[in-house]
């Protein structure tokens, strides 16, 4: 395919702006770009984007945004849910605007993806069973998929969980403390620092 794409570069030589840009409107050059995503794997996926992003290739950028197939081979390729794809597949799409990134970005597959992945690492770094009070993990993973999905509800939600969660390790910890003060079992170290402080 990316030989097919070869010509283009004498496309952009073209004197005549109107003939150079009917030429890069042409479905089978946007075919061409698509047909070259569409293999799905990263390199292929990279290439036809940062060939639509060159300068003189507008006219077939927007061609490529306007078909669907595109969103939604990178969706595809984003909601195999492995780090790798995730963070690549929206690294590639950043540079496109913020429209185009949540035609991306809001296929249920792909937002399913991207939630699980994100919570999974979330509540991974705390888990008070297994001695992990990793809540400033959390809440950096939090961040990054509020970044993502900034007006989510889902993610709004899991922010409030984590929140919960929280205050209610906490106030068992504060318990199980007053308890242990109160039986006698916490005493002061002369040698040590006070931690009732």
């Amino acid at each position: 395919a990316g030989a097919d794409l070869a010509g283009l570069a004498d496309v952009l030589a073209m004197p005549d702006a109107k003939q150079r840009a009917l030429i890069l409107e042409d479905a089978r050059v946007r075919d061409r770009v698509i047909a070259l995503i569409s293999q799905g794997d990263e390199p292929s996926i990279r290439a036809g984007l940062e060939l639509v992003r060159e300068k003189g290739l507008e006219p077939l950028k927007q061609a490529m945004k306007d078909d669907p197939r595109a969103a939604k081979v990178i969706g595809d390729f984003i909601a195999r849910g492995d780090e790798k794809s995730i963070e690549t597949g929206l690294g590639l799409i950043a540079p496109f605007d913020p429209a185009w990134q949540r035609a991306v970005k809001d296929q249920k597959q792909v937002r399913e993806a991207i939630i699980k992945f994100y919570t999974s690492r979330m509540y991974a770094a705390v888990d008070p069973a297994h001695g992990k009070y990793g809540y400033d993990d959390a809440e950096a993973r939090l961040k990054q998929l509020e970044a993502i999905y900034p007006d989510s509800a889902e993610v709004f939600q899991i922010r409030n969980e984590l929140e919960k969660n929280r205050r209610t390790e906490l106030a068992a910890l504060n318990e199980r403390y007053d308890k242990l003060l109160a039986d006698g079992r916490v005493v002061p170290d002369p040698k040590g620092d006070d931690i009732d402080d």
